[in-house]
Parts: C-alpha cells; structure tokens; sequence
C-alpha cells in the first residue's frame, strides 16, 4: 500500500511587514487551576487568539525563558503594532511586551504558525502526540482519521504545509472494561501530549484539594487548555491522579495531576495508513480554508501542488540490490503496489513501473518530461542510511545522472526536473532496508 503526503503551498503575511515580540503575562489572575508557568501561557495565549484575531501566537517552551516568567511570542503586522488598539487590547488582556525580535526568526514564525493554526482548527482536529485527529467526539471512538501536519520552506509570502492522512487506534482506558481494572503504579499515557506517567489512585468523584467545582468546570479547563470537549455525561466516569517524573535541570523531581479518564491511554497509539487518504486530506483543507479565512489581516488562500507528491511504501526491499535498467511505459498499468486496477492512457496517469521489487511510481502526465514515450533508462544503487536513488531519462536522450545521497526522511519521492533539451526523471527512493 502507498501512504501519500500532500503539499499545500499557503500564501503567509511576508515577514517584512510584520512585528514580532516577547510579551509578558502581568499581573495575572489567581486562578488555582493554574499548576505551571506553561499552563498559564498556554491558557493566556489561546485567550489572546481567541480576541484578537489579527494576530499569530505561541506560548513560549523554552526554559531559559520560562525561568524569567509567563511569556508568549507575538506576531502582528506593523500596523497593527503601531496603533493604539494593539496597545490597549494588550493592557486589558494583562501583557505587556518586554522584546522586539528583529529580523523576525524563522523558526519563530513557523511555530506561531503552527500553533495558531492548531488552535483555530480545534475542536475539529485535536491535538494527540504528532497528528491532529479528526472530529470533536474523538475522546469516544476507539477507531479515528487523523493528519500529519509539517510546515517547510517559510519563504516570503509562501508556507508548504506537507499534509499526510494516517488512520489511528487510541487505546483508551474508558472504553476498554478489562483496562479500566488497572492498579496503582500502573503506567499510563495522558492525552494530548501521549507522555508516560504512574497511577496513585482512582476515584468516582473529583477531589477537593483540585479546586475543580464540578465536571463542567473540568471541561472548560480541558476546552480552554487544550481545545477538546469531553462528554456531556459524567455517568460512570473515573479521575485519576497521575504522577510524572521530570528532570528540572538540577535534580529529578515528580508532579502529581488529575485527568479524567476519557483522556487517558493503556499504550501509544496505532497507526495505520489511511483507508482514504483523498478524503481525509480534502476535509482537512476545506476546514484550514474555513477557519484560517484571514492570517494577521490578510486573505489566507491554500494551493493544492499536484506535483509536488511523497510516497510512503510499507515495503521491505532488502535483499533487492539493483532495479531493473529499463522501464517500460505502457497504456496499461498498475496504479498501486501489488494491485491491479483498469487500464489507463498515456494521456491519463502513467506509471512508472519496477517489475523486480513491485514499485509502481505513479507520475501524473502532465509532469512527464518530453521526449519520454515508452521506455526510461535507469541507474539505481543503494548507499547508506537506507536509501536508494534511481536516475532515470528517456530513451532519446543521452544524458548520465550520478547516483547522489538525499538525507531527508523515510520515505519514497519522485522528484522531475526538465534540463535545456534533456529530459530527466529522477526518483529518490527511501525504505526500510
């Protein structure tokens, strides 16, 4: 089977016109739910992207920072910054900027975008580990769709957003009658982060020295913090206290915290390759598109580039040392791996096809490089890292392509380039050796 990652290129306000700081929480109320410097910025920061629309944020991660006190990263246009409704708004919201980061850090404004985007997209996909799942009642299906979302090649006025649509199992505790009977000290994984902790108790009601009211304050928090919505029911819901063990620079430390069972795993999580990617990926950039409407004032458009495409084979080619030198394109096909399916014309969706090792590279007709008809000669071999890079050009020319390294990640790519008066496909395979 082939897992695909879609490339999105997402048109972004140019840095050149934007400001960027650190802004400080002042004054910040006493809210006993409170538990950490991250959990107040956290909370403060999706307070100021719920008012002030016109901006990009992100609690701040680092350390080092965290030490100096509650902050964020702020991203607004220039504009905005020097009128004195960004100045208010900051006041009636308790932060004050203490550092203007000029030129702006790309890595900077990836992460503000990224969190700003996770945090408009909630509560319909919600954050879990690495992916975002799809659906606000997620917490009660075992089975859910989820993506993959990286952003790549911040450049000017343009973001690619690499889109991978992925199947998932979370093992819930709740919906789980044999894993619910777990004792104290059993491990456990604690939604959204999935990191690891230890059960000490359980127990049908919240406790008192968690300063939770009730159930519905409970699920405010969870909604504010996190963007999820738990059940409306708390019928037959546990609570568990969950012991996290840290180092803090200095020495071990523990924390103890109170989850409500319906955001608690037995084990990681499942994945699987989507049953329908097309779909899943189609959701997704219909809601990116509906809730990212504007970034920092300006229209939000998202590109779909269809020639841009990664392929991930779940495919073992060890033992295959060399493809075949020769590749046949034919007007019937293959369109997947070890699959059959109905004929296609050249003038459709050729593939490029790998009889010895059962890849099919399925290239759209209106990338193939001219002069290419019916055969590509190729040269393939393996180096280290497990990868291997198949060079490939038409019969017509005569063209050699050394056989070169990409370090990037797993995965299998195909990449065209259309040199004066040659035609070159090259295709960088990455697989698990």
């Amino acid at each position: 089977m082939v897992s695909t990652v879609e490339i999105f290129n997402v048109t972004i306000p140019p840095k050149d016109g934007l400001c960027c700081m650190i802004c400080k929480i002042m004054n910040s109320e006493d809210n006993p739910l409170i538990y950490s410097n991250y959990c107040r910025n956290k909370l403060k920061c999706g307070q100021f992207l719920r008012e002030t629309p016109q901006a990009m944020a992100a609690p701040i991660t680092n350390r080092k920072l965290l030490e100096l006190g509650n902050s964020l990263y702020v991203i607004v246009t220039k504009d905005f910054w020097e009128s004195h409704i960004f100045r208010k708004h900051c006041d009636a919201l308790n932060i004050q900027m203490t550092d203007l980061l000029h030129p702006l850090p790309n890595d900077v404004y990836e992460t503000c975008l990224h969190y700003t985007v996770e945090h408009r997209l909630a509560p319909r996909w919600n954050k879990v580990g690495s992916y975002l799942v799809g659906g606000q009642d997620f917490l009660s299906s075992k089975k859910n769709v989820a993506i993959e979302l990286k952003i790549r090649n911040i450049l000017d006025n343009i973001a690619e957003f690499h889109v991978k649509a992925v199947n998932l199992t979370i093992p819930f505790l709740r919906l789980n009658p044999y894993q619910r009977a777990i004792t104290i000290y059993t491990s456990v994984y604690v939604l959204p982060s999935m990191q690891k902790g230890n059960v000490l108790s359980k127990s049908k009601a919240i406790k008192e020295k968690y300063l939770f009211k009730d159930y519905e304050n409970l699920r405010e928090y969870w909604k504010n913090m996190h963007g999820y919505i738990l059940p409306d029911n708390e019928e037959g819901l546990l609570y568990y206290e969950i012991e996290f063990d840290y180092f803090d620079g200095f020495d071990w430390c523990s924390s103890v915290r109170l989850y409500p069972e319906t955001c608690l795993t037995s084990r990681h999580l499942d994945i699987f390759l989507s049953t329908d990617p097309v779909f899943t990926i189609n959701t997704f950039e219909e809601d990116l598109g509906e809730r990212m409407r504007e970034l920092c004032g300006q229209q939000l458009n998202v590109i779909r580039m269809e020639n841009k495409r990664f392929f991930f084979l779940q495919r073992d080619l060890a033992g295959t040392s060399m493809l075949p030198s020769r590749v046949d394109i034919s007007s019937t096909c293959d369109t997947g791996y070890d699959t059959q399916s109905s004929s296609f014309t050249n003038n459709e969706m050729p593939s490029l096809k790998f009889a010895s090792s059962n890849i099919i590279l399925r290239i759209p007709s209106q990338l193939s490089p001219p002069g290419i008809n019916n055969s590509l000669t190729c040269k393939t071999d393996y180096v280290t890292d497990n990868i291997a890079t198949i060079s490939c050009e038409a019969d017509s020319t005569t063209m050699s392509k050394p056989i070169v390294q990409i370090n990037e990640e797993k995965s299998l790519k195909r990449k065209i380039s259309k040199p004066e008066n040659k035609a070159l496909v090259q295709v960088n395979i990455h697989a698990n050796l």
